[in-house]
């Protein structure tokens, strides 16, 4: 059985805060579109949180998406200009698919290590989504 060292220093988060430079505010930017349309504005902070509590980012980190976020709003309908892809302010907080699979994770996850300047194996990523794919189908298939 191994042993933990519980007094052992806790490992840095990924992303300790957000780098200065553009780039890294760009992809931020994203990343947090990405999480208002997948959970809106209302559960952003939590999702932010949980990232804070498995790891993924800093609390520093956390304060600063916040901050990011509240210059992002959804699109709201006015009397005078009705694009299509306006919604009213009632729907405005409202996600569309308020829950994450796990790619949807692993999409901020990529976001994360994008932000901190660091590059994943996109290729590696996406021959492992390939293996659990062929796995989840086998395991289907036994079931049948």
């Amino acid at each position: 059985m191994c042993k933990i060292n519980r007094h052992q220093r806790k490992p840095q988060h990924r992303l300790q805060k957000l780098p200065p430079d553009s780039e890294s505010t760009a992809i931020a930017l994203m990343w947090l579109e990405f999480l208002i349309n997948k959970v809106g504005h209302s559960g952003l902070e939590e999702t932010l949180e949980y990232y804070h509590k498995v790891g993924w980012i800093s609390n520093e980190a956390l304060e600063e998406l916040l901050k990011l976020s509240s210059g992002l709003g959804p699109y709201i309908k006015n009397d005078e200009w009705e694009p299509p892809e306006y919604i009213t302010k009632e729907e405005a907080d409202i996600a569309p698919d308020n829950k994450f699979a796990a790619s949807d994770h692993i999409k901020s996850l990529v976001y994360i290590e994008k932000i901190a300047g660091r590059d994943m194996d996109l290729n590696a990523l996406n021959q492992l989504k390939t293996n659990l794919n062929q796995v989840e189908r086998a395991t289907k298939n036994m079931g049948d």
